[in-house]
């Protein structure tokens, strides 16, 4: 079974073990060595449990060298073939005594049962290792040992710290099963062992000599059936021991989340934020355009136009042709196939008084904010105040839905119709008009205003209140808001067409010669200045009747139009103004992988230091056989199981915080979508990835010479 030819092992100049032979044959025998303390007794034991590979000489175990074994043999060795008992008995202390025997192996119960009465230990067989004393914790890991009849034990003082149970009868169940086929091979000082042994050795200067021998039976190596190392894996209970790890070691575990937990909160609040303030970007970029839209003006170049402008010294911010969109341009527009709706618009205009020219201003002071709003606009009350305000659409109706160009959130009724006295009024206005917070009721009620009119006199005008808009007030409040009239034609091109008008083009393309002959064919005489004015609107609004026809359309457009830039939802990801959409988008990766980092480095150092305080409890998993892969598992189904529950508790904190005071905060917004499915997968996935790794960064020091080194200390 083991046999030693000319062993020699050295720590540096030191040998310890000096050519030593040594042959255990008798599978049914129990074998003594004995020697002072530090003559190498400890050593040797490492050496023949595979805990020490450097060594010179020869070391076969069950006839094969056995530094040809590998390290998945070794596990295989060490849970069904050969045990040790270690002086300090490498036992779980947060398990019990029967969690203990029951995680070493495969074992039925009966034999564990019967294991524990063999050692006087029944009674303690639901006590937690930790509270018993040294001699029981002795009595365990022989016990341990025991089980699944191995074919070698080698116990390191066996009888060192018994108590309650004397060294005859741990000797003589020792006896009982060596006569079934197990061999012991003790390290003693008690000299009453040496009357249980079959054979006793002596090591001393480093050799070791054979002093006593009874009843020991010819038995040759060579008697034994050839040994065959089964590949089959005994189970191993990783799942039972995770729990059971997990479960002993709340405690401690609680202590270690308290600066997890608050880690992980701060990660799911900023990373929410930052994701809603960027999303907020992206919404207010692409806002108003739709998917069917493309939207263009006569005063604003594709980058490319613009730079060959530049680089000729030309200012100006049109093609050379016009400077509004002439009918001509209309009708080869309308020849488009697939086009549903086309509108003239200019662009920029914002107008402050409705289609007859009636303006009104109206301040909201803090005495008449309506109670349940105070809370929400006391900023007012340092001597601030809100203004409303008559506001024209600048785009037709017709198109208001596919072209919102200012972003305007209908959260109840609709948009006013071009020409009319109907108005959209902004939340905050119908709550304080209606005196609550149940405004529906205004929809297609009507209201007089006191408006100042076209010639400046004082009047009072019937509008019709048609929609109410979302302000966002209790996140970001505004000093003014809009009260929305309909459209109407703000500048007709007989508006423009004056001498004067011509004399303000002339002199401001005169600004060089370059500029000024790029502008001949606007500024050569009032007619060509008539012809370039076209109809006088200079922002043109293009639907296409189907998302699927709009390529075709789009490429018909840049056709009559090349120097233009163009809006459209396309455009805005792939075209002149991608660069801001590309920029939007890096922005929040990384501002999302920062985040993560930074957050997720901590956590990976905390977690590194909570794995490498328990290599000592790995260490006794291997040498009970559970294999590095094994080991692996567990520290992964924990880290799972405890990240787990750590994330549940920060999401719940996270949205207790929401709920009771960052929902009312001006900072509310940016937590809207605490909940929703994508930011829970988002944050699901990132605190996954974290974990994995800082579980592989704290296995990397699992490794089986670390885990040797903690048993041979």
């Amino acid at each position: 079974m083991l046999d030693l030819r000319n062993l020699t092992k050295s720590f540096g100049d030191k040998i310890v073990l000096n050519d030593i032979n040594l042959q255990l044959t008798n599978p049914s025998s129990l074998y003594v060595l004995t020697g002072e303390s530090g003559s190498g007794k400890t050593t040797l034991f490492n050496i023949l449990f595979g805990l020490d590979n450097d060594y010179q000489g020869s070391y076969k175990l069950f006839g094969k060298d056995s530094k040809a074994y590998k390290n998945q043999d070794w596990d295989h060795l060490r849970t069904n073939e050969i045990k040790m008992v270690f002086q300090d008995f490498k036992l779980f202390e947060q398990l019990t005594v029967y969690e203990n025997l029951y995680l070493s192996g495969d074992y039925k119960g009966d034999e564990i049962y019967s294991v524990l009465e063999s050692m006087d230990l029944l009674e303690l067989k639901d006590e937690v290792v930790k509270n018993i004393s040294g001699g029981q914790k002795q009595r365990v890991a022989i016990g341990r040992a025991v089980l699944g009849s191995p074919k070698i034990i080698l116990l390191d003082e066996p009888t060192g710290n018994l108590d309650g149970m004397t060294t005859d009868k741990i000797m003589s169940y020792i006896s009982k099963l060596k006569n079934k086929g197990i061999s012991f091979f003790v390290i003693t000082h008690d000299d009453s062992i040496l009357d249980y042994a079959d054979i006793v050795f002596k090591l001393e200067n480093g050799k070791i000599n054979q002093t006593n021998s009874k009843n020991e039976q010819e038995y040759s190596e060579t008697k034994q059936k050839s040994y065959q190392l089964e590949k089959t894996k005994q189970k191993k209970h990783v799942l039972l021991y995770t729990f059971l790890s997990v479960f002993r070691k709340m405690k401690r575990i609680s202590l270690l989340g308290v600066p997890i937990v608050i880690i992980l909160l701060l990660f799911i609040l900023s990373f929410t934020a930052f994701q809603a303030a960027s999303l907020e970007s992206f919404t207010n970029f692409f806002s108003g355009v739709d998917n069917k839209s493309i939207v263009f003006s006569t005063q604003k170049l594709t980058s490319e136009a613009a730079e060959d402008l530049k680089e000729n010294n030309i200012l100006a911010s049109h093609d050379g042709k016009r400077i509004g969109f002439s009918n001509e341009d209309v009708k080869k527009v309308e020849n488009i196939q697939h086009i549903d709706k086309i509108e003239l618009t200019v662009e920029g205009i914002q107008s402050f008084y409705d289609h007859e020219g009636n303006r009104f201003e109206y301040r909201l002071d803090y005495e008449n904010i309506p109670a349940f709003l105070r809370k929400d606009l006391a900023q007012i009350r340092n001597g601030e105040s809100i203004t409303f305000t008559l506001t024209a659409q600048s785009v037709p109706y017709s198109v208001i839905h596919n072209y919102n160009v200012n972003n305007i959130n209908i959260i109840s009724g609709e948009f006013p119709k071009d020409d009319s006295k109907e108005i959209l009024i902004p939340d905050l206005y119908a709550f304080m008009i209606s005196d609550s917070e149940n405004y529906t009721n205004l929809i297609n009620s009507t209201i007089e205003l006191d408006v100042t009119s076209a010639k400046n006199d004082m009047i009072t005008e019937e509008y019709k209140i048609v929609g109410i808009y979302d302000t966002g007030y209790r996140y970001n409040l505004s000093p003014s808001y809009p009260i929305y009239v309909g459209y109407f034609h703000q500048a007709e091109s007989q508006d423009k067409l004056t001498e004067e008008a011509y004399q303000f083009h002339v002199q401001t393309y005169k600004i060089n010669k370059a500029t000024e002959e790029y502008s001949k064919n606007i500024t050569k005489d009032f007619e060509h200045f008539k012809r370039s004015m076209g109809t006088g609107f200079d922002q043109m609004i293009v639907v296409v009747d189907n998302e699927e026809n709009f390529e075709s359309v789009y490429n018909e457009l840049k056709k009559v139009f090349p120097k233009y830039q163009f809006i459209s939802q396309y455009d805005l990801k792939n075209g002149d103004l991608s660069f801001v959409y590309h920029s939007l988008v890096r922005n929040l990766v990384v501002g999302s992988i920062t985040i993560a980092v930074i957050i997720g480095l901590v956590v990976i150092f905390l977690n590194k230091g909570y794995i490498y305080d328990r290599t000592k409890e790995f260490a006794i998993l291997f040498c009970q056989g559970y294999s590095k892969k094994d080991i692996i598992k567990i520290i992964s189904l924990e880290n799972g199981v405890i990240f787990t529950i750590y994330f549940l508790i920060a999401y719940l904190l996270a949205f207790l915080s929401d709920f009771i005071f960052l929902n009312t905060s001006k900072y509310g917004h940016l937590f809207t979508n605490l909940l929703t499915f994508e930011n829970v997968v988002s944050l699901s996935l990132l605190v996954i990835i974290i974990v994995s790794l800082s579980i592989i960064w704290g296995v990397k020091g699992i490794k089986n010479n670390n885990l040797i080194k903690l048993l041979k200390d």
